[in-house]
């Protein structure tokens, strides 16, 4: 699954990378079945040996794309090349899949987050949410 985000403005649009606990929830894929089961599959890191408020910048008119795998928790496929996502519940296909990126307000405004070689406050980072029609998967 490829996740694309479209900046259609004439301004750079800074978001936290997924890498680090700040973006690491932002991206995810909603699941729903025949049978009316819904599940998300979100980023299954949990802890961060390493961690700092870093963003990249969505520049003008550009696209920031993600390829996502999702599976079952208990699966431990890591291509390289995917980001893995995971989800707790077994659905019974066919499903529906739509991603959602949701970046709320930062609980830390002054945070100083790097992008590039800059820095900003955390308050100036995009705040809102957003997600894809319900696609069909066979």
């Amino acid at each position: 699954m490829r996740f694309v985000l479209t900046n259609t403005t004439d301004k750079a649009i800074p978001v936290f990378q997924r890498w680090n606990s700040w973006g690491a929830y932002q991206w995810r894929i909603a699941i729903r079945d025949g049978a009316g089961l819904r599940a998300v599959a979100v980023n299954p890191q949990q802890g961060w040996t390493r961690n700092a408020p870093t963003a990249i910048a969505i520049e003008p008119h550009a696209e920031l794309a993600l390829t996502a795998l999702v599976q079952e928790e208990t699966t431990s496929d890591r291509r390289p090349g995917l980001d893995r996502f995971v989800t707790h519940a077994r659905v019974a296909y066919p499903i529906e899949v739509r991603g959602i990126f949701d970046c709320p307000k930062s609980a830390e405004p002054a945070l100083a987050v790097g992008i590039g070689a800059k820095t900003l406050p955390a308050s100036e980072l995009w705040v809102g949410a957003i997600a894809s029609p319900w696609l069909e998967v066979r």
